[in-house]
């Protein structure tokens, strides 16, 4: 239970500071539009890839193992660009994620429980950073986190936020569930075979 509230506590304060310092970082422009990042762009038929502070788009062979890598990640992310700035986020929170799991539940629970919670925070700060981050914004607030405030999410808007961040907090609520069950399961298995 108290690794429960501390995992938790340490994913709300977390998020509260990341979502600060993507808005200081990207300021209105979301997804890091006009950051200099490298950035892959998939339109349904060229995959290209702008470089680090370059203003020039250079294709990419989509039919090459990184470039159909690319064009799924890039479905993945509802056809959003694809850039090195979120991945290095990503690979951030991942080991922040990593780093709270262990400290939290190491000696408590078996290593794959600490994985799915590892997880389980990665997603759930994608989940709630993204939206921190229209909050703590001052070109967005409270009151246009509305789709025709926000044109990178309007299209998969589902009443009260788009549906990217409401699967994402479910999934990541799904996983710490499972974190939480998992071990009871296997037990009940290990008794009845």
């Amino acid at each position: 239970m108290v690794g429960t509230i501390i995992f938790f506590g340490v994913l709300l304060w977390w998020c509260l500071i990341f979502a600060k310092l993507e808005v200081e970082t990207e300021g209105q422009d979301g997804w890091a539009v006009k950051l200099p990042t490298t950035r892959f762009h998939w339109d349904g038929q060229k995959l290209t890839r702008r470089g680090f502070d370059s203003a020039q788009w250079m294709e990419v062979d989509h039919t090459t193992l990184k470039g159909k890598i690319l064009v799924k990640y890039i479905g993945v992310l509802g056809g959003r660009d694809f850039t090195t700035y979120h991945r290095m986020v990503d690979l951030i929170q991942l080991t922040t994620g990593h780093l709270v799991a262990w400290c939290a539940f190491q000696g408590l629970v078996s290593w794959y429980v600490i994985e799915l919670r590892a997880f389980a925070f990665l997603v759930l700060c994608w989940s709630l950073e993204d939206t921190l981050w229209f909050f703590w914004n001052p070109y967005f607030g409270p009151k246009k986190y509305k789709p025709e405030y926000i044109p990178w999410h309007a299209q998969d808007w589902f009443y009260f936020a788009p549906k990217g961040m409401i699967m994402l907090f479910g999934q990541g609520i799904l996983l710490y569930g499972v974190s939480i069950g998992l071990p009871y399961l296997i037990s009940w298995l290990k008794v009845v075979f």
